[in-house]
């Protein structure tokens, strides 16, 4: 039985973007995502300090950022929904999971970590350099440049959003203090509390920012599947999206 079916599909999809993240930058990703899976309506929230939120301040509590994620769905998708989350995202949507499992009935997480992993696992080495340079630079394209050359893959496509990213992030500054409190929400999600629910986790093997390892960790933890893009960055969505939305219709 695949998800495309009509006892076994969610009426209704939520996603979460990751560090620093808005749901901006899902792009067209939830209007094809809905097409193809035939779904009532998806929803992409915004974690407070990010995007439209900007100006707000990240919740240093994860239960908190739950709680402020869930005021923006309109009531009647509160049940059984299915949820996507990429990188900090699958955190949340996990945490989400566990807390509200009345809630959820599918949960998919894309190129997401753990605290079941290392440090060098879950950000790569290679990208401690450049993420310290970006953080003391005060062009917003040179930040973009090196979220974009530290998330995806396909010279193409980052070429082809640069400039409207660029722009999004000059209106939408992310403020360091945020940026830290995020990294630190990452950090309490417990991975070990499984949710009980459908599940799938799509990592990419050629991902430079974090380690395919954690997303194998976390399936070996769940029992539950893991399916690998093979040249893919960690922005999956952006870079292969028909790969994700396959993966997701053939595989829950």
């Amino acid at each position: 039985m695949t998800i495309s079916e009509p006892n076994n599909s969610p009426k209704h999809w939520v996603l979460i973007r990751g560090l620093i993240r808005s749901r901006y930058h899902w792009g067209n990703f939830p209007q094809t995502l809905q097409s193809e899976l035939n779904s009532q309506s998806v929803h992409s929230v915004e974690l407070k300090g990010n995007g439209e939120l900007y100006n707000e301040r990240t919740p240093s509590m994860i239960e908190e950022a739950i709680d402020d994620l869930r005021r923006q769905l309109p009531t009647d998708t509160l049940s059984r929904f299915g949820l996507i989350g990429i990188s900090l995202g699958g955190m949340l949507a996990t945490k989400w999971a566990q807390l509200f499992p009345e809630e959820v009935s599918h949960l998919v997480l894309i190129n997401s970590s753990s605290t079941l992993s290392p440090f060098y696992e879950r950000l790569r080495p290679a990208q401690y350099p450049g993420l310290f340079r970006s953080l003391l630079t005060n062009s917003v394209r040179n930040k973009e440049h090196f979220i974009l050359q530290a998330t995806s893959n396909d010279a193409h496509r980052r070429a082809k959003v640069l400039d409207e990213y660029t722009e999004f992030h000059r209106q939408h500054p992310v403020q360091l203090k945020n940026f830290l409190t995020q990294l630190n929400l990452a950090k309490q999600t417990d991975f070990s509390n499984i949710p009980q629910m459908k599940k799938l986790i799509l990592a990419s093997t050629a991902d430079r920012l974090v380690s395919f390892k954690c997303s194998q960790t976390i399936a070996k933890k769940w029992k539950c599947a893991v399916l690998l893009h093979a040249s893919a960055g960690h922005d999956l969505v952006l870079d292969d999206t028909k790969w994700v939305l396959n993966a997701i219709k053939n595989s829950l």
